[in-house]
């Protein structure tokens, strides 16, 4: 939203390709597999959640949505693997954070999960050839993924890529509330009513209002400030 903002042109990728696999990152078990009608059914439903914050158009920085599998469903194997397989080391992947867990924890890390992140690193040089995306944004548990791909355009492309990666929200347990993680908080009011979607940060810590706040409004930082320093009843009120 705010890079939209100050000038610079959106692009919200949709993974109808790398959902066919599914991200192994930080998760305790493999993904369960998606029917291709499953994952057209989610893409629609993320497509209609951004409308509301990013502006799609034609224009210089109006928005533009594209899907994954345009170009990952016509790759060739054999000819991936000796472009784009060979600027990957096992030893680095295996040092991953969100790999190395899976495996402390002596669980199963499928030759398919596997590939997620070579798809993913490969999905960013993509973006700059099509499209000359430059900065990859997302979740703070995708820095690895992303920073892949920074390698990798660099390695086929020559390319200066960059990455910005954002805290995730977490429930009061610290567990990640993310799309798969149950008590997630849905944008979509067909998977979250309104109402538990607002009793949700009606309910929050008053500790972390300023956070929320900042995180997740536009209310200028001299406004979160004053409502920082409320307390008792008036930050319960301000809740509301």
């Amino acid at each position: 939203h705010w890079l939209q903002q100050t000038g610079h042109r959106p692009i919200a990728l949709m993974g109808g390709g790398t959902s066919m696999i599914g991200d192994p990152s930080f998760k305790d078990e493999a993904r369960k597999l998606l029917t291709p009608q499953d994952i057209e059914d989610n893409l629609a439903g993320i497509r209609r959640n951004f409308m509301p914050y990013l502006k799609f158009g034609s224009g210089p920085n109006d928005a533009i949505m594209v899907n994954n599998a345009d170009w990952l469903m016509e790759i060739n194997y054999v000819n991936f693997l000796r472009d784009v397989g060979r600027h990957f080391s096992v030893n680095r992947m295996l040092a991953f954070d969100s790999v190395k867990l899976r495996l402390d924890r002596e669980q199963s890390l499928s030759f398919l999960e596997f590939n997620y992140m070579i798809l993913q690193a490969y999905d960013f040089v993509e973006l700059y050839k099509r499209l000359g995306c430059r900065l990859q944004m997302g979740g703070s548990d995708q820095w690895g993924n992303i920073i892949n791909g920074i390698d990798l355009g660099r390695r086929m492309e020559d390319a200066q890529l960059y990455a910005l990666t954002t805290p995730l929200l977490t429930t009061s347990s610290g567990a990640k509330m993310g799309k798969s993680a149950s008590g997630a908080v849905w944008l979509d009011a067909e998977m979250l009513s309104p109402y538990e979607f607002w009793q949700y940060w009606r309910n929050t810590e008053d500790a972390d209002v300023a956070r929320f706040l900042k995180l997740y409004t536009t209310l200028p930082l001299d406004e979160v400030a004053r409502l920082e320093r409320l307390g008792g009843s008036e930050i319960n009120e301000a809740k509301k």
